[in-house]
């Protein structure tokens, strides 16, 4: 079993476009590009070196077409600088290093190289975790995301898949420098993203704009399969998984799983509420993770933008 995968999901040899970057290539002068580590929806993602700090590094040259259309090209930089603080605002958040463009107009981003093992790779042999640990990993996941959205960014994309733990048990979320990106209206037709079905949110499966309740629903998910083994909806196909989601209710986790706190569950419902405005906010979520981990929770004074 790989004890070491690097940042983000177009990490993806399934994925591969075909494209290649030559070892040795260097970006700005000051990134080397190590390896091709593999290609998804959002370009290519590279190990590379800063030789500027002899550090690794992932490199992400997104989507050729981004050269040829000047405004999704435009919208990957102005977020750019907002993203990198963002992404330095808490510690489980893997770090975005860089925005830039090729010299032909090609966007790409720098950032952390992260080793760890994959949450979704944690989680494979369908067993759930001890319920103290899992609530642990949770609480320093929703931390990040709470950041992220009091940043005034949505990742859009949060999965097991996203998510690496690091040797020492810490945990970081993934493709902070998409955050934004995802749902610009700059980049729509550019990109063509099959997200697994199993943590999509209802308004994402029709369409809809999302919002930062679509992330706190794919977190209610990932966090259902810490304490249960499994996603709330599975079935064999696609279509069949997407039904679940737009139509049933989940069954509750303590039915699930022995010895789940309560106010623990009720997180776990109000995250998958079908309608966005009726789940909480990512604060809220955590006070009640707080309370079934530790006892009452501390007063939270979250920024909000």
């Amino acid at each position: 079993m790989s004890r070491e995968a690097p940042v983000g999901p177009a990490a993806n040899p399934s994925a591969q476009r075909g494209e290649r970057f030559a070892s040795g290539l260097r970006v700005r002068g000051r990134y080397r590009v190590v390896s091709e580590i593999g290609a998804g929806a959002f370009g290519t993602v590279c190990a590379g070196e800063d030789e500027s700090t002899g550090h690794r590094v992932a490199i992400r040259f997104l989507p050729r077409n981004f050269a040829n259309t000047p405004q999704a090209a435009q919208a990957v930089l102005r977020m750019g600088r907002s993203i990198m603080a963002a992404s330095t605002s808490h510690p489980a958040m893997a770090r975005v290093l860089e925005f830039g463009e090729l010299d032909a107009g090609r966007p790409f981003t720098v950032t952390e190289f992260v080793e760890g093992r994959r949450l979704s790779e944690m989680l494979s042999g369908r067993t759930a975790l001890e319920v103290h640990a899992a609530l642990r990993l949770a609480l320093e996941l929703g931390g990040a995301v709470e950041t992220l959205h009091n940043m005034g960014f949505v990742h859009g994309a949060i999965s097991p898949r996203n998510v690496m733990v690091l040797e020492d048990g810490r945990v970081k979320l993934l493709d902070i420098e998409l955050s934004g990106l995802r749902d610009a209206r700059e980049v729509q037709g550019l990109v063509n993203v099959d997200s697994p079905a199993e943590y999509l949110a209802p308004e994402q499966l029709q369409k809809a704009p999302i919002t930062e309740k679509t992330d706190i629903y794919a977190y209610g998910v990932i966090l259902h399969e810490l304490l249960s083994g499994a996603p709330p909806f599975q079935g064999s196909t696609r279509e069949a998984i997407v039904a679940k989601h737009l139509k049933e209710a989940p069954v509750p986790i303590h039915r699930r799983r022995d010895g789940v706190p309560a106010s623990v569950s009720r997180a776990v419902t109000l995250t998958l509420y079908k309608q966005p405005e009726a789940r909480p906010l990512m604060g809220d979520v955590l006070n009640l993770l707080w309370t079934g981990a530790h006892g009452p929770a501390p007063s939270r004074t979250a920024s909000r933008h």
